[in-house]
């Protein structure tokens, strides 16, 4: 299986067109979206961004 690849920060806001404040305020706060923490480096999976817009999975009726 081939493993997700992460996304930063800036990709994410990019990819989701929105800002970082709504990123963490509205999406992350809410649990829509986990972060993976690497050291001090906040990166996202790209299957659960795919999953977000597409608007499938647990988080998708929040």
């Amino acid at each position: 299986m081939p493993e997700a690849r992460l996304l930063s920060v800036a990709e994410v806001l990019a990819t989701l067109g929105i800002s970082k404040t709504n990123l963490y305020k509205n999406i992350i706060r809410t649990g829509r979206l986990q972060p993976v923490r690497i050291g001090r480096a906040v990166r996202f999976r790209s299957r659960d961004v795919e999953a977000l817009i597409a608007g499938v999975g647990p988080e998708a009726g929040r």
